[in-house]
């Protein structure tokens, strides 16, 4: 509540509203909006406004201008709009502080998201290098496994084409034909197998069908055995051997019993005869048995062949070697 003082309002109406804009600027500096009541004589309360200014005159008793009475007038101004509008400005800075507030901490999230970024984007790039590296050694490895896969390729067509070869030279004329039919020792240092195990000296075909079928012949025959001492002197053993042409043609004349594997025995190549069909060779089988410091065995083997074309005439001679312990003499 305010009291103030009326000085000329029956001259100048819209002094009074003046001065309530005063005392309310003055009471309350950040009000907006306000409101002014009087009371008439009855005691009854009115809005004062710029057009009940003459009618709140009129219930004022004002003595002459330059009066020494004073005449007051009760303007009273809304507490409650006034309330209002301040717990409004108080909420409306509490939710600009929590807005506020809310800002800055978004402005640290993303700060904090952009750093997180920069780092991903690092690692990133990090990862990139090394997986291009990983890549270009993949490709380099793919690569040289390529190169090598090409080359085993050619190699392996060099040696297809090889083996057949050898298997066109190796094919067998079916109109050639040759047979072991027996094998007798002629002369020996040692004890023989064949005179003491007669299945010493006979037809192993079934022994031998993986090299009968390699080397394109079609009989294996063990001529003989031999059992030595380990440390003997080298000592020579002959065997005869029978064989029988039993194709339709005779043996050329570049027939030849070839060393094919193991120890040759000192007995490389032997010539053979021109046998016609049905006639037999004697081949003499001079062998060479070296000396051996320890215990084992070896198996030695001969091919007749055409050399002129390379072409087997049929059997295999098979000569094995056994070398043992010396006996210890008691007494």
């Amino acid at each position: 509540e305010r009291y103030m003082e009326l000085r000329d309002a029956h001259v100048n109406p819209h002094f009074l509203m003046r001065q309530v804009e005063y005392a309310v600027a003055e009471m309350l500096p950040d009000s907006t909006k306000m409101k002014a009541h009087y009371f008439d004589n009855a005691g009854t309360l009115f809005e004062l406004r710029d057009d009940t200014v003459k009618q709140a005159l009129g219930h004022v008793q004002v003595p002459p201008i330059g009066g020494p009475t004073l005449d007051i007038l009760l303007a009273a101004c809304s507490a409650d709009t006034i309330r209002g509008l301040r717990a409004k400005l108080c909420q409306e800075m509490e939710l600009r502080s929590k807005f506020q507030e809310e800002a800055h901490s978004k402005s640290t999230e993303v700060a904090l998201f952009h750093d997180m970024i920069i780092g991903l984007r690092a690692e990133l790039r990090e990862e990139q290098r090394a997986s291009q590296h990983l890549v270009d050694f993949l490709r380099q490895d793919l690569s040289l496994k390529e190169a090598a896969l090409d080359q085993a390729r050619a190699d392996l067509d060099r040696a297809a084409k090889t083996l057949e070869l050898e298997r066109s030279a190796q094919a067998r004329d079916p109109n050639m034909s040759a047979k072991v039919l027996r094998s007798e020792p002629e002369m020996a240092g040692v004890e023989v197998g064949c005179s003491d195990d007669p299945a010493a000296c006979s037809d192993v075909s079934s022994e031998f069908r993986a090299e009968l079928e390699r080397l394109g012949c079609q009989q294996a025959f063990r001529v003989g055995c031999a059992k030595v001492e380990a440390n003997q002197d080298p000592f020579p053993i002959v065997y005869a051997v029978t064989v029988e042409n039993q194709g339709q043609t005779s043996w050329p004349p570049t027939s030849m019993l070839v060393h094919e594997s193991g120890d040759s025995l000192g007995l490389p190549l032997v010539e053979l005869m021109a046998v016609a069909p049905g006639g037999c060779a004697n081949i003499a089988l001079e062998l060479l048995v070296p000396k051996k410091s320890e215990v084992g065995s070896s198996t030695s083997t001969w091919v007749m062949r055409d050399v002129a074309t390379g072409r087997p005439l049929g059997p295999i001679l098979i000569f094995d070697a056994e070398w043992v312990e010396s006996p210890v003499l008691e007494g």
